[in-house]
């Protein structure tokens, strides 16, 4: 059964774009620059993350301003942020934030005409395939399937994809749902139609929705997965529905997607995502009821499958029905049950109403086409439940929309004032040799960078991160966990300069910051010195040298237990001790000069280690280690002046993946080249006239 690349015909196109007209006119203030009044979004966070490959676009590099350090291409999947730097190399007077709104809320606009697309391009259906969109675009269920969702309206009644856009930060799970259906589209393609291309374009849909976003990338596995299961020979009908090359073809467009996107996806980058994943996701553990329930949820689909062996036909009908289900089941276990049978299953609501639409509407257009005046009745009643369930949401959303919710400029937060005062103390009034981080938590962490270039000890995406010390480190000092009674200064301050912070931002309970997530703020009022004061709004100045210090093997850090940091500190803090400047050439370059290294010395460096650090010194490479803080240790020859230069290159699996992705593009290229030459001679080659 060949199916066509593009949707053809002109009225497609038109409809698709009539509702992405609307849902530009209901949605416009997704568009608009400012600070919104949801404080706990970690938008800023992603516009971070944007504005320093805008700045830094080598993927290979390193970034300094978050976590202590780590690999760019661990700082977060690709798609959004280069997207969105994109666009601020197009406008370079566009602020990070805003143009991160622009690209998501594009993205989410175009989110209900992908999906009618898909819709389309399996039913052949412009009326049903039209109200899937339209209902997805205005409608959300979730509001009346979860009473936990129905709770958390807030100021805005607009549906809960956008919902979780604005008030959580969603931006890039929207842009990778967006792309999910062209992705599908692929998937078909490839599994019914002949011809190398259609393989080509699933992969390609493979890579780009791997590259956006972890949560929509394991969804569009389980489509895969379903996708195979509903095809399989025992279903019926395989002689004409399962072509024998199918799961082969699929097989081959996930290698080639993965050869695609192995340049960033590399093996380390997966297993580090993946053992991070759980830690970040609230300590998710796969423990007996875990197992259990997603069990069921696999047991319950197979039945699903079982039910419709003797509808063979219906392929697309049980691919939205399975998909709709599993997600939901993920959904409900989260909401109902308090069960993740997978890490943060409450997030797939936003898969489950995608598929809620298009399974809704194509029982209903499967139902009308029978032409059956009892099945169109049931129709006529669907129809009617969903418009009385819907029409108040609507109703609402239209009326009211966004008029609640209103962006104010940066300068009126707390947030950015204090971030300005920390620019304006730190990176203009010292020079850079003299320099150390800021600890700066809740919704500043992520604001912070899309503002101003300084280090800091958090970022956004902790489930990169290959140095998880500071993050552990962070944690204790925040909540005072294992934090002797009496102690919690002195056990604090010694936490802050094993990071190498010079600046401590805490915000008390009555302040505008949305987290305040820094236990008892008021144990620093006589461990350190204030330097800046807004009410509920602090700034410490913590003691701090440097963050390279002359020390023996014996005498680093072996844990971030208190015990090892305690005597790690003493010595970093140490004014007996050669003072010994650090400067940064750039972002993957670290000078250090100053004082004689002692016989059987080094320095250790407060930058998180990682195998792609070099170190050299008079031209000669000398080894780099790792401490028991996650942080660069050389051994140096003694009696002799420090003058180190720390390299930052890439990791010789990082080289190996981006050949081979750069091999299978330019394989792509010249395949593409290469059939169009031979279409176009057998084009001359034809006779005139056929």
């Amino acid at each position: 059964m060949k199916q066509p690349l593009l949707v053809p015909g002109k009225w497609p196109w038109a409809v698709g774009l009539l509702i992405f007209a609307l849902n530009l006119a209901l949605n416009y203030p997704l568009f608009g620059g400012g600070e919104q009044p949801y404080r706990g979004s970690i938008e800023a966070g992603y516009a971070s993350i944007a504005r320093f490959f805008a700045t830094n676009p080598n993927p290979w590099g390193w970034n300094p301003w978050v976590y202590c350090g780590l690999p760019a291409q661990f700082t977060y999947l690709p798609v959004v942020p280069y997207s969105v730097a994109l666009l601020m190399w197009l406008a370079p007077g566009l602020e990070a934030l805003h143009a991160y709104r622009l690209v998501t809320g594009f993205m989410a606009c175009l989110g209900p005409v992908t999906l009618f697309l898909f819709s389309f391009l399996r039913t052949r259906s412009l009326r049903w395939s039209a109200m899937a969109a339209l209902a997805y675009s205005v409608f959300s269920p979730s509001y009346d399937l979860f009473e936990t969702v129905d709770k958390d309206r807030g100021l805005l009644p607009i549906p809960w994809r956008l919902h979780v856009m604005v008030k959580y930060g969603e931006g890039p799970h929207n842009f990778g749902l967006t792309l999910l259906p062209l992705a599908l589209i692929g998937i078909w393609s490839a599994g019914y139609g002949q011809g190398r291309g259609r393989v080509v374009l699933a992969a390609l849909g493979l890579a780009l929705v791997s590259l956006t976003h972890w949560i929509v990338a394991l969804a569009l596995a389980v489509c895969c997965l379903i996708f195979l299961l509903i095809h399989a020979p025992w279903l019926g009908g395989a002689p004409r529905v399962w072509p024998s090359a199918l799961p082969w073809r699929i097989v081959a467009a996930g290698l080639l997607g993965y050869g695609l996107a192995c340049f960033w996806l590399t093996p380390s980058f997966v297993q580090t995502v993946a053992l991070n994943w759980p830690k970040d996701a609230f300590g998710y553990q796969f423990l007996a009821q875990q197992r259990l329930v997603l069990a069921l949820i696999v047991t319950a689909t197979a039945g699903i499958i079982l039910l419709f062996r003797g509808w063979p036909q219906r392929r697309y009908l049980l691919f939205v029905t399975c998909c709709f289900f599993v997600f939901a089941a993920l959904a409900e276990s989260h909401y109902e049950f308090g069960l993740d049978p997978i890490p943060e299953s409450r997030r797939y609501t936003l898969e489950m109403e995608f598929f809620l639409a298009l399974a809704v509407t194509e029982w209903m257009r499967v139902a009308w086409e029978s032409r059956n005046a009892v099945n169109r009745f049931w129709v006529v009643v669907g129809v009617v439940m969903v418009l009385a369930a819907g029409l108040p949401q609507l109703w609402r959303y239209v009326l009211q929309g966004y008029s609640k919710w209103k962006l104010v400029p940066k300068e009126d937060t707390i947030e950015f004032r204090m971030a300005r005062w920390l620019h304006e103390r730190y990176a203009l009034s010292k020079p850079a040799a003299a320099r150390g981080r800021v600890l700066v938590s809740g919704g500043l962490r992520f604001r912070l960078n899309s503002w101003f270039d300084i280090p800091q000890i958090h970022g956004t995406f902790d489930s990169g991160v290959r140095n998880r010390a500071p993050l552990d480190l962070d944690y204790r000092f925040r909540s005072l966990k294992q934090v002797p009674a009496g102690k919690e200064a002195e056990e604090s301050l010694v936490m802050l300069q094993s990071l190498g912070v010079e600046y401590l931002v805490v915000h008390k309970a009555g302040s505008q910051e949305y987290y305040r997530d820094i236990q008892r703020p008021e144990r620093f009022e006589q461990a350190l010195e204030k330097v800046y004061d807004d009410g509920e709004d602090e700034i410490y100045r913590v003691p701090f040298r440097s963050l390279a210090h002359l020390m023996r093997p014996e005498e680093v850090a072996q844990s971030w237990q208190p015990s090892f940091t305690r005597r790690y500190v003493e010595l970093t803090q140490a004014t007996d001790r050669p003072l010994l400047e650090v400067e940064w050439k750039g972002t993957d370059e670290v000078r250090i000069r100053g004082g004689v290294n002692p016989p059987g010395g080094g320095v250790s460096i407060m930058v998180s280690y990682d195998p792609g650090w070099q170190a050299w010194q008079n031209g000669k490479q000398f080894p780099v280690y790792r401490d028991g803080l996650g942080y660069v240790y050389v051994l140096l020859p003694p009696e002799a002046p420090v003058q180190l230069e720390l390299r930052y290159r890439a990791r010789p699996e990082a080289r190996f993946c981006a050949g081979v992705s750069l091999a299978v593009w330019l394989s792509l290229v010249f395949l593409a080249f290469k059939q169009r030459r031979e279409n176009l001679r057998k084009a001359k080659a034809r006779p005139a006239g056929t």
